[in-house]
């Protein structure tokens, strides 16, 4: 009976058969170290002490082949390892002090580090593992010699190699099954994104949890080989040892596929075990332990995706849902550096992808496949959407900052509704989905809006929509945002002119000249507004230059009079130094009568190159709405 097969179902059977079998051959067999055998070669040098042992909770199944106990899953967000798994930077960036930490709870304890071992909820050391040697130079003496002592398997673990068509018989069945589960994994992704270099060294230790590490190793900064650990007794659910044989073997292959220790090192943790997640399940088959991890990703979306780790399995079955397949793009991802570049590898920033990742949090599948997400292991877990009200003369900004998503039920008591958006951003009310909005106007007025009081029709004739909408905000490398905006049917109907703001920059040292402002208000200058700011625009003379970049701006004034309104805006800006990401924080004025414009506000981006706090200048202050060009608004 062969570990995989093409049927996921036929998987998950034969991984319970074949581990069950092979520890039921010896149903008192010892974990003594293995002995040399002709052709074969342990590396593994002993240490003091194994690493201490997970306390779970357990629950004991009798089969016909053995009496097996199945570890009951842990809420890992609760556990110590939990919340220093969380503690990262958005940006996905960890610190010395929560590597530290990291390490001596899910691998072994380091001196100076006061924290008490606990390895509740933990199921792989390789993060910890990658991320200290990461830090290696920065270690104390005594620190650096307890991760080397870590690295090495106790005296009574079995070791193997299993290089290309070679492997070794061990004297335990529990090691004969993951040896052969590693081979047999490794030529599974092997046969999807090709071969990788070196032998894999294969160690077993016979602690009562499932656990797995693996340790690439890099010659001379190149990878050339792995070792990879599971804890395991015959006593251990099988399909938690092959899920995690899983896991591991395709550590491996990111570190392969990284190539260099640096890139490795630059490795995102959602990446890292995300993507080892969502392939152990996919090489065996679920096996329980991830719900703590899609509980998190379903029902936290602030939380930015690179701040991920495990529960990175969530982007990885959504992007295979969407069409593209995790193996084809896995090999650009490994290649990539840092978090930002994998995320563009992936292909994720596109239409299929973004139209319908924050909508699939809802887990509503009533309202079309895109307002549903699943994926291996996938809990019934659903957001809980922000609840936003939009009145008669209300106007609402929404936004989702880049690798988050955001969901809101609008509470509409308005007559017109206006969604203006950039980027991503989806809403449905049960019977209309609008997959990629940009500028719909909607009556959401019991009975339908009617006519304008002149008896003319509404502008745009607005279509139907229920007064609780769902709207999804996904973003990717730029955020998403917009503005919702009620008006009651007579201030929809008034004043139809078109107009437009616009401030032409005179060229000055450093600067090209151009149209920095082009906003169009094309139901006249009290309504919904849309447009671009410009930036960028740089010429140092000596031969750095900056195109001008159009960033989307939308918002709405509701009713007539002197007003401010508040809006978010953003965009990337091509540089000869790589993509600049700005978001600007707006408000947005207009006189009493409707003549001129304000516009103020904050922003940041990645460099100083770009301000953006005064590109505008003083003209910035007193904009004149003027009636728009012909041809526009159309």
């Amino acid at each position: 009976m062969s570990v995989l097969s093409s049927s996921r179902e036929r998987r998950r059977l034969n991984a319970y058969g074949v581990i069950l079998a092979m520890v039921s051959v010896v149903s008192c067999s010892s974990s003594t170290a293995l002995t040399s055998t002709s052709g074969a070669v342990s590396t593994a040098a002993p240490t003091t002490a194994a690493p201490p042992a997970a306390t779970t909770a357990t629950t004991t199944t009798t089969t016909a082949a053995s009496t097996t106990t199945t570890t009951t899953p842990v809420d890992v967000s609760s556990t110590p390892y939990g919340v220093e798994l969380a503690n990262v930077a958005d940006d996905g960036v960890r610190s010395l002090d929560s590597t530290l930490r990291l390490f001596s709870l899910a691998v072994a304890p380091l001196p100076g580090v006061n924290v008490t071992p606990d390895r509740a909820g933990v199921r792989s050391g390789t993060l910890a593992l990658k991320n200290v040697l990461a830090h290696y130079d920065e270690l104390t003496p005594e620190q650096k010699a307890a991760v080397d002592a870590a690295r090495q398997p106790p005296p009574s673990a079995e070791t193997a190699i299993v290089p290309a068509g070679f492997v070794r018989t061990p004297q335990t069945a529990v090691k004969d099954a993951v040896v052969a589960a590693v081979k047999q994994y490794r030529a599974a992704i092997a046969a999807k994104i090709g071969n990788i270099p070196g032998d894999i060294s294969v160690v077993v230790v016979a602690l009562p949890t499932a656990y797995g590490t693996a340790d690439p190793h890099f010659k001379d900064g190149t990878y050339s080989g792995c070792t990879v650990r599971i804890d395991a007794v015959k006593q251990t659910d099988p399909l938690v040892i092959l899920n995690t044989v899983g896991h591991e073997v395709f550590h491996c292959f990111e570190a392969a596929g990284a190539k260099t220790v640096a890139v490795w090192n630059a490795t995102g943790d959602w990446m890292i075990e995300g993507a080892s997640e969502w392939a152990g399940s996919e090489l065996a088959a679920p096996d329980g332990t991830d719900a703590g991890y899609w509980r998190d990703y379903l029902t936290k979306p602030k939380t930015p995706l690179f701040a991920w780790t495990y529960q990175g399995i969530g982007f990885f079955s959504h992007l295979a849902e969407t069409g593209t397949s995790p193996w084809s793009v896995f090999p650009a991802m490994f290649k990539a550096v840092g978090s930002a570049a994998e995320f563009a590898a992936s292909g994720a920033d596109a239409d299929p992808f973004m139209t319908s990742w924050a909508s699939g949090f809802y887990r509503d599948r009533a309202r079309g496949s895109a307002w549903d997400t699943t994926g291996p292991g996938i809990t019934d877990d659903s957001v809980v959407p922000t609840r936003l009200s939009i009145g008669n003369g209300e106007s609402k900004p929404f936004v989702a900052p880049p690798y988050q998503h955001a969901s809101f039920v609008l509470q509409v008591t308005a007559d017109v509704l206006i969604v203006q958006a950039s980027g991503y951003a989806r809403l449905n009310d049960g019977s209309t989905d609008v997959a990629k909005l940009s500028a719909e106007k909607y009556c959401t007025r019991s009975g339908g809006c009617g006519k304008c009081p002149d008896g003319t029709p509404l502008q745009d004739n607005p279509g139907p929509l229920a007064t609780d909408p769902l709207l999804a905000v996904s973003s990717g490398a730029t955020q998403s945002s917009g503005t919702v905006v009620g008006l009651t049917v007579e201030d929809y109907c008034k004043n139809q002119t078109k107009v437009w703001v616009h401030f032409e920059r005179p060229a000055t040292p450093g600067l090209i000249a151009g149209n920095v402002v082009e906003l169009y208000g094309c139901q006249g200058p009290f309504g919904p507004w849309q447009g671009v700011l410009r930036s960028g625009g740089l010429d140092d003379g000596n031969g750095f230059t900056v195109a001008f970049s159009d960033i989307p701006v939308s918002f709405a004034f509701a009713g007539f009079g002197s007003q401010t309104v508040h809006t978010s805006a953003n965009g990337n800006v091509p540089t000869p130094v790589g993509n600049i990401t700005l978001a600007l924080e707006l408000d947005i004025g207009i006189d009493t009568t409707g003549s001129t414009m304000s516009i103020t506000g904050t922003g940041t981006a990645a460099s100083n190159i770009i301000s953006v706090s005064d590109y505008l200048g003083t003209a910035a202050s007193a904009l004149p709405i003027e009636p728009a060009p012909a041809g526009t608004c159309q």
